[in-house]
């Protein structure tokens, strides 16, 4: 009997390809466990998990969200913005089901997710495997400093959904524009990252304006009707951060803390990197 080798060989394949996982999915399995189980001195260690959890179920209690600062005693009261009220809300809901065990799992998820959805997009941008693993090994070890239990992890999934809805619409011209309004609908009350949302949509509309001024002639008329949509998805998304408990003060805040020098010299997360340390992101610059 003659076994018919191309046939044996995709079944081989096809038997491979089902019980070898992929590197997404290794990348996604390697940091859960890694954050899971480093909880100690990775997710818990910073002392705001616990103030966002308080201030979570401050709100769930009272059924508003905190305008004035509730942890002092100044007087007159000072104001608040608490703009990642949303976010505090699910840590304090999880908190009371399951304790900081819970907490740690629903954040080791949520970054492990992130770094799968990085890779699952570099992919769809390029075939060369290498270069995708490459890339998102040194964008996980670079975020890395900013694995904690804390709202701004949320901003780091939204900003890797964003981007991939950005490049479908300008380099595949599919309709992700209009999932962006519903995103940034949860952004602007999640974390105030949500600013950078906005800038990108900023620089795809700036790149997009300037290739329909200096781009080849037969291409003039697809940028500048990229032009236009990016323009009305940025009116919208703008009008849609109005949808807050904050208002249009929300749209203030990230412009008023970055420009509070007190702030920007004394809190360690604002403060200019040391490059005499061993940071992943150098490395990042030089392959950009």
């Amino acid at each position: 009997m003659v076994t018919d080798g191309p046939m044996a060989s995709s079944r081989v394949t096809a038997i491979l390809g089902v019980m070898l996982p992929t590197i997404g999915n290794v990348v996604f399995v390697a940091l859960f466990f890694v954050l899971t189980f480093n909880s100690g001195r990775g997710l818990l260690a910073d002392g705001d998990t616990g103030y966002h959890i308080r201030t979570g179920e401050l709100i769930l209690q009272t059924w508003r969200v905190p305008k004035e600062d509730v942890y002092s005693f100044h007087s007159p009261p000072l104001q608040w913005t608490a703009h990642e009220w949303m976010a505090e809300i699910i840590m304090a809901a999880i908190f009371k089901v399951s304790d900081l065990t819970g907490v740690v799992v629903f954040f080791a998820f949520l970054l492990a997710i992130t770094h799968w959805l990085l890779y699952q997009t570099l992919r769809t941008r390029s075939n060369d495997i290498l270069l995708c693993t490459f890339i998102t090994i040194l964008a996980t070890a670079t975020s890395s400093s900013h694995w904690l239990a804390r709202p701004h992890a949320f901003s780091l999934l939204l900003t890797v959904i964003w981007c991939h809805c950005l490049d479908r619409f300008q380099y595949r011209h599919d309709r992700t524009l209009i999932y962006l309004p519903l995103i940034m609908l949860l952004w602007v009350n999640l974390h105030g990252g949500y600013f950078f949302g906005l800038i990108l949509l900023v620089i795809y509309l700036a790149g997009n304006v300037v290739y329909s001024l200096v781009g080849r002639p037969d291409q003039i008329r697809q940028y500048r009707m990229k032009a236009k949509s990016l323009l009305l998805v940025l009116v919208a998304t703008v009008g849609i951060c109005i949808i807050n408990p904050h208002g249009f003060e929300i749209l203030w805040f990230p412009i008023r803390v970055t420009s509070d020098r007190f702030v920007m010299d004394r809190v360690t997360e604002f403060m200019s990197p040391n490059f005499h340390e061993a940071l992943p992101f150098k490395y990042m610059f030089l392959t950009a």
